[in-house]
């Protein structure tokens, strides 16, 4: 929450990033819109912050490279729209760390209530 009793994004977030792994029970869809909404949401966090050393990563830099790489493979491919549809959106899948590390760094409650969730969903699926 900040000072005016808003919610603030980073608690927006956060929360949408731990309800990842409870939404992972239902089946596809919702983990990935969850990831989907966190990517952008960080993406504007970041931009509108000047937040751009997570991006200066190397294992970042190698990612987005081997993105680029899928995505020209699939300009040459036969069938260019098939292809594209399934590997432009692999780009959540290098943001979505991105997400993780800004909340470890910039929410000190994050790892311990992401661990809850994460037990939670567990125990969830154990019972299931």
């Amino acid at each position: 929450m900040t000072i005016n009793g808003s919610i603030s994004k980073k608690s927006v977030l956060s929360l949408l990033v731990c309800l990842i792994p409870i939404c992972l029970l239902t089946g596809p869809f919702l983990p990935d819109l969850l990831t989907v909404v966190c990517c952008f949401l960080f993406l504007y966090i970041s931009i509108k912050e000047k937040i751009f050393h997570y991006y200066k990563n190397i294992f970042f830099k190698f990612a987005f490279l081997f993105w680029i790489y899928l995505i020209f493979s699939s300009l040459l491919s036969d069938f260019i729209i098939f292809s594209l549809k399934s590997s432009i959106p692999y780009v959540r899948f290098i943001l979505l760390p991105l997400v993780i590390w800004y909340l470890i760094d910039n929410d000190k409650k994050f790892l311990k209530y992401f661990m809850y969730f994460l037990v939670l969903s567990y125990f969830v699926a154990l019972i299931a």
